[in-house]
């Protein structure tokens, strides 16, 4: 074998190599997003893991539904409560790129700008946006507020999109949600969250 045929043999044998480790055209996999989720550790004391609900349509307020609508590589969902109230439920979702995940946040929010009214199961709601402070790479907050039976419920909501993952966490409460306790969880949330 002459000097030349062992250097392009050689050569083939790199090239080779080196395709079979990085396969050309491999495409990046969604983060696994379960060890991002809030723990009951991350809860105050006297929470308990609780059944998480799964996202419905409430009218135009679908959210969660839109997310799992988009085709996650990965999800997530916890929930957890204090009695029954209040109530604190995250879903969690990731892509493999963050183009991806901004497309999936942007189809899951945009609706929400005209959503104004909910009814589900027989319950009216109020849908009103809130500033709850920015998180991740963008963010929008929700309140449903009701009336059942003479009692006013309220569930806050944050959709924070974290580079190629988006977040739905909600804390529902009757009465008024706690401002400072919902943003401490919202930072701490959000914060685990690795993107």
């Amino acid at each position: 074998m002459t000097s030349t045929n062992r250097l392009l043999a050689g050569s083939a044998v790199v090239i080779t190599v080196l395709l079979g480790a990085a396969p050309v055209g491999a495409s990046p996999k969604a983060p696994n997003v379960r060890s991002w989720l809030l723990n009951v550790s991350d809860m105050p004391v006297g929470w308990a893991v609780t059944t998480s609900t799964k996202p419905t349509r409430a009218g135009c307020f679908a959210v969660g539904v839109t997310l799992l609508d988009q085709h996650p590589g990965s999800s997530g969902q916890v929930a957890y409560e204090e009695g029954q109230t209040p109530y604190v439920a995250e879903l969690l979702v990731s892509w493999p790129t963050t183009s991806v995940a901004r497309h999936a946040y942007t189809l899951a929010t945009g609706p929400m700008t005209a959503c104004h009214h909910v009814n589900s199961e027989g319950v009216a709601a109020t849908v009103e946006p809130m500033n709850l402070g920015h998180y991740g790479d963008l963010s929008s907050a929700y309140q449903l507020t009701a009336t059942v039976s003479g009692t006013t419920l309220a569930s806050d909501y944050l959709v924070a999109l974290k580079g190629r993952a988006v977040a739905e966490i909600e804390y529902g409460v009757i009465g008024a949600p706690p401002v400072g306790k919902v943003l401490a969880l919202l930072k701490l949330a959000i914060g685990r969250v690795k993107g």
